[in-house]
């Protein structure tokens, strides 16, 4: 998560670490990111959140299917740095 957040800091040149969760989607939004990557990868976060404090709560497949979602935030996240 810390990495996803750095990613997003250098594309869109604005402080991710630190907010609240929705502080993270108000400047994600503030800072022109599409809603179709805030709110993944605010659920994303929530979602990790939760497995740190219960990492049994999830399978093996539901790692693969965070991992692919992660995957795709992350591509997203690269991809607006190249549209600035």
């Amino acid at each position: 998560a810390d990495a996803v957040l750095d990613l997003g800091t250098e594309r869109l040149e604005v402080g991710l670490r630190g907010l609240t969760l929705e502080e993270l989607d108000q400047t994600l939004t503030d800072a022109g990111a599409p809603a179709s990557l805030v709110g993944p990868l605010v659920d994303e976060l929530r979602t990790a959140a939760y497995a740190r404090f219960a990492p049994g709560a999830l399978d093996g497949r539901s790692a693969q299917q965070i991992e692919k979602r992660w995957t795709r935030i992350v591509g997203a996240l690269d991809r607006l740095g190249d549209e600035s």
